[in-house]
């Protein structure tokens, strides 16, 4: 198959569960055989070559704006696209759903990962909020079949659409576990030591809560630091706020490398998730993979991701039980220590990148889209 994918900001990952998926998915159907092009935005990407593990890259360029970045790199995407001998068009986020039909009309088959409900987040305005509500409606019918990576998403799309999403899970990259010697000279490059610190990562956005995070964590007693890993574009003010109110021993890393990431996850003590945004967050899967206590916020969807090989608190309320389940993590290793195990087995298990590519490569053959959640 001649296979297209694009919505996101390009490969090799550089920000988002998106990019990962991409790369994941794109890198696997590639060794299978099939010809795979990733579109990538031209100001993440001074590429060198024109190819990445086998999949060829294309460069567009865009308006660097929080608005009009994602839609107008699709809409020239798309465009670019429809001349070409691509078969199977790919798209992520729920946003470009409007773009889906165009290839369609050239004969084309075009899916789209939906994710989660992203016209929740608090980053967007109100007529974005809109934009992307009505968005979720195109996607029940403008493109070939749409996805979504959580059973709890699925059935809100049945529930207010009538529609059914297929259902292909997200996976657990497989990293390779680094020594504490090669770890150190991360760890001191931030000031931090094994096991002495509760670690977050993601995007510095509202609906990640971050500040709840540090609230709770300034309220606690203890030499344990709390880890800061990521950025964000265009939430300057935000990330600003969350500096002003962070005690010395809070550590911002900002965006990590791959190497740098890996070495900070796999020695962290606990690993927090207060987000309420929905959807499976990658972040959470792969903290579990790195083997790590996770304590999230007890969205459906986090609930839906962790089982029960991890800790939650009542997001409600706030810093109060955040605070509370954090002191009680801290003052019980032995609960740590169960729960880091509880993790990897769970990943295993269930979070599989070679399965998920399976699956994408399964619709894609398929003459017709399956709607009982299952791509066998």
């Amino acid at each position: 198959m001649k296979i297209a994918m694009l919505g996101i900001r390009g490969i090799p990952n550089c920000y988002s569960g998106f990019e990962v998926c991409a790369e994941e998915v794109a890198s696997r159907l590639s060794k299978k055989g099939h010809s795979v092009t990733v579109y990538c935005r031209r100001h993440y990407f001074n590429l060198k070559s024109k190819t990445y593990k086998d999949i060829k890259l294309i460069v567009i360029p865009t308006i660097k704006n929080k608005y009009l970045d994602t839609f107008i790199h699709t809409c020239l995407s798309t465009f670019h696209l429809l001349f070409t001998n691509v078969e199977i068009v790919q798209y992520f986020g729920v946003g470009n759903s409007i773009f889906t039909f165009l290839p369609r009309i050239f004969g084309k088959k075009t899916f789209i990962n939906v994710d989660g409900l992203d016209w929740t987040r608090k980053k967007w305005s109100y007529p974005a909020k809109l934009y992307l509500r009505f968005s979720a409606f195109l996607a029940t019918f403008l493109p070939t079949g749409f996805i979504t990576d959580s059973k709890k998403i699925v059935g809100y799309y049945v529930d207010c659409f009538g529609k059914e999403p297929v259902f292909i899970s997200y996976g657990m990259p497989v990293y390779t576990t680094p020594s504490y010697d090669d770890s150190k000279e991360t760890l001191d490059k931030f000031g931090i030591q094994k096991n002495k610190y509760i670690l977050f990562v993601g995007r510095l956005v509202p609906e990640n809560n971050i500040d709840t995070l540090i609230s709770a964590y300034n309220q606690i007693k203890t030499d344990i630091k709390l880890v800061i890993a990521g950025d964000a574009a265009y939430e300057n003010e935000y990330i600003t706020s969350l500096k002003h109110s962070a005690k010395p021993n809070i550590v911002f890393t900002g965006f990590l490398s791959d190497e740098a990431y890996v070495n900070i996850s796999y020695n962290a003590y606990i690993f927090v998730e207060p987000t309420e945004a929905s959807g499976t967050h990658p972040a959470i899967l792969d903290a579990m993979g790195f083997g790590s206590c996770v304590l999230v916020n007890n969205t459906s969807t986090n609930l839906e991701t962790i089982g029960t090989a991890g800790l939650i608190y009542k997001g409600l309320e706030k810093d109060v039980d955040l605070k509370k389940k954090m002191e009680f993590l801290i003052n019980n290793p032995e609960i740590i220590t169960t729960y880091k195990i509880k993790a990897i087995e769970h990943v295993k298990k269930y979070y599989s990148w070679d399965k998920v590519a399976e699956e994408y490569e399964f619709l894609y053959k398929a003459p017709k889209i399956p709607t009982d959640n299952q791509n066998k």
